[in-house]
């Protein structure tokens, strides 16, 4: 069964017209594991996702590794 890496990162608006705080869900890694995701996953997220979210400061980084549907076997925050 293929295991895939799920990462979701929890942000805050900095916007003081819109102060809220909310999770955005990146498309999943199949050729990564939790740890690996650990491991790289800042500067990843450094290099593509905070250029595009300008107003949104990163509370934390979660990597979730799946195997199947929905069992979550291994969970991580950064």
């Amino acid at each position: 069964m293929e295991s895939v890496v799920i990462v979701i990162i929890s942000a805050c608006s900095l916007l003081v017209s819109d102060p809220r705080c909310k999770d955005f869900e990146l498309p999943p890694f199949v050729e990564l594991n939790a740890i690996q995701c650990i491991i790289g996953v800042q500067a990843q997220v450094a290099k593509l996702w905070t250029p595009s979210h300008p107003n949104w400061i990163i509370r934390k980084i979660t990597c979730k590794e799946r195997h199947g549907l929905d069992e979550v076997a291994t969970e991580a925050d950064i």
